[in-house]
């Protein structure tokens, strides 16, 4: 109940809050994640529900924002290096971040720049006509079957 109250009511009555101080036209960009559409055992169900309900927030709110100059997306990054998984994944987790990249079609594994270069794009004039979409981030991984990540590794 905390997740979903944190990340939904509280975001929209900040929107709500501030929605006479946006600049217009705007952008409001949430960031999600992959347990909208996955599940991932190590998160509770209120994560998933509370992150599946950013999406449909996002979409809410483009709809109904549109006509007063606001755009609202979110972007969904994958794994990504950032400094608070760095030490997991120098250590015992270099077999983890191999096996990511090994799977990825880029490759690699992103890191924070890249996810903070789609909210600047998102941010920008660029997209000043995109709006409620989710940004997957995550170097192509989601296009891959399961069939061709087994086979990868």
């Amino acid at each position: 109940d905390n997740e979903i109250g944190l990340m939904l009511s509280a975001s929209q009555r900040i929107i709500d809050g501030l929605l006479g101080s946006f600049s217009k036209p705007g952008s409001i960009v949430f960031i999600g994640s992959h347990a909208a559409d996955k599940v991932f055992v190590e998160q509770s169900v209120g994560y998933h529900v509370a992150r599946g309900g950013i999406k449909s927030l996002v979409r809410y709110l483009a709809v109904t924002l549109g006509p007063v100059g606001l755009r609202c997306n979110v972007v969904s990054p994958g794994t990504v290096l950032k400094p608070e998984n760095n030490g997991f994944f120098a250590g015992h987790g270099a077999p983890v971040q191999n096996n990511i990249e090994r799977i990825t079609p880029l490759s690699r594994m992103g890191n924070a720049e890249d996810i903070a270069k789609v909210v600047r794009f998102l941010c920008s004039d660029d997209s000043s006509f995109l709006t409620g979409q989710d940004l997957v981030v995550d170097g192509g991984l989601h296009l891959v079957s399961q069939e061709g990540i087994s086979k990868k590794l």
